[in-house]
C-alpha cells in the first residue's frame, strides 16, 4: 500500500486502491495509528523532543570534526605533513564524536 497524503482529519489516499478512505480515533489506517485530538499536545512535545535530540547530536558530530579537521589542515599547512595532522585531527573528532552520542545514548536509555 502507498499513501500519497494524510491529513490530521485521519484522510488519506491510497494509490493501490485509488481511493481516499477515513479512519476514527485510535483505529488504524494503512498500518499507522490515526491519533485523537486530545493526544495532539503530546505528539508536539514528542516531536520537538525528538527535534532537540537530532540537532544536539548533529552538533556532537559535526563541531569536533569541523574544529579537528581545521586545526590538522593548519598544523599540516604549519609543518609540511600533509595529510597526516589531517587525519589525526578526523580519527581524534570521530572519537570524540563517539564519546557524546554514547554518553547522551546513556542518558536517554536511564530516563
Amino acid at each position: 500500500m502507498t499513501i500519497l497524503f494524510g491529513d490530521k482529519d485521519g484522510l488519506a489516499f491510497n494509490s493501490d486502491l485509488g481511493i481516499i478512505q477515513r479512519a476514527e480515533n485510535g483505529s488504524k489506517i494503512f498500518g499507522h495509528f490515526f491519533m485523537p485530538e486530545d493526544n495532539k499536545q503530546d505528539n508536539k512535545e514528542k516531536s520537538f523532543s525528538a527535534l532537540s535530540l537530532a540537532w544536539s547530536l548533529g552538533w556532537y558530530i559535526a563541531l569536533p570534526l569541523v574544529i579537528l579537521a581545521l586545526a590538522g589542515r593548519w598544523a599540516d599547512k604549519k609543518f609540511d605533513t600533509s595529510p597526516w595532522f589531517l587525519l589525526i585531527g578526523a580519527m581524534l573528532a570521530i572519537g570524540i564524536s563517539s564519546f557524546l552520542v554514547f554518553k547522551k545514548a546513556m542518558e536517554i536509555i536511564k530516563k
